[in-house]
């Protein structure tokens, strides 16, 4: 089996051929963090059967002649994939992919945005980010803004009550435009931006560090999640696109169609059936 990379309309692509043995797969794929802890505190087995997603042999292979074996990952992470091969005797064949650092990409021209580096330590905050407009259009604004998680997710509840949006994400860009947010243009250096803060004791909570940048094709924002002090607490970045074209009802381009998945902290379920742990 193979990680086939991201196709042009930004899904995951797994290969898995299976021999002429195997009767049924068993796939999961998942948060690195997520496979990893569930190893060490379920194992292998609990993990198979309550994670996975089945197929015979011959339904994906038919599911994967069809450019169906794709998966729509949102969050910016490391992943891992695992497949099990079980033939008519109940003989197990595993593989497994580990650490496959994955960032969802967008198919419009928003500006490219990355987060080079997260990393909370000693109640040190320290955040890289990296951008470049796609068809050298200049990057006219740059805001962060940075709340506790709670009041990030009470202000977009709100404004999907009040102004009806039909995802939380689509009412990102409002509260970056508004007061809540921080123009920080002027601080922009050749392409990239940097964030520093020391959190005192008293701050300990959960927040997000949300960065956007905007040009002439619309703006593009990165969230990431973290916690203040538990240092072991895995950052959870997600990113998405507001192109100009659909700036009047402020919502990200359509995704291509494919398998797509439900927000969840611990597991969200595609279409075709397919899991992604998280």
């Amino acid at each position: 089996m193979t990680y086939d990379g991201l196709d042009d309309a930004g899904k995951v692509t797994f290969s898995v051929n299976p021999g002429d043995g195997i009767k049924t797969l068993h796939m999961v794929l998942g948060t690195k963090k997520s496979i990893d802890e569930l190893l060490n505190v379920k194992g292998y087995d609990y993990i198979m059967a309550t994670e996975a997603t089945d197929f015979t042999a011959s339904s994906w292979n038919e599911f994967q002649a069809q450019g169906k074996n794709k998966w729509n990952v949102s969050a910016e992470s490391h992943y891992s994939f695992l497949v099990l091969g079980v033939d008519a005797n109940g003989d197990q064949v595993k593989r497994q992919i580990d650490d496959i650092y994955i960032k969802p990409v967008s198919n419009d021209n928003c500006p490219k945005l990355n987060t080079d580096s997260f990393s909370v330590e000693n109640r040190a905050l320290y955040a890289h980010y990296s951008f470049a407009s796609k068809t050298s259009a200049p990057i006219t604004k740059a805001t962060l803004l940075l709340m506790s998680e709670n009041d990030w997710d009470n202000a977009l509840n709100d404004l999907q009550g009040t102004q009806g949006y039909e995802n939380p994400s689509d009412a990102w860009p409002v509260l970056m435009a508004s007061d809540k947010a921080t123009d920080v243009t002027s601080q922009l250096q050749d392409g990239t931006f940097t964030y520093t803060k020391t959190f005192t004791s008293a701050e300990r909570d959960w927040y997000v560090l949300v960065f956007a940048v905007t040009d002439a094709n619309g703006t593009s924002i990165t969230r990431t999640a973290f916690h203040s002090q538990i240092e072991n607490a895995e950052p959870t970045t997600l990113s998405h696109t507001y192109p100009v074209a659909s700036a009047a009802k402020v919502a990200a381009a359509t995704p291509a169609k494919g398998m797509k998945v439900a927000n969840g902290k611990v597991r969200v379920k595609a279409s075709q059936s397919l899991r992604i742990v998280k």
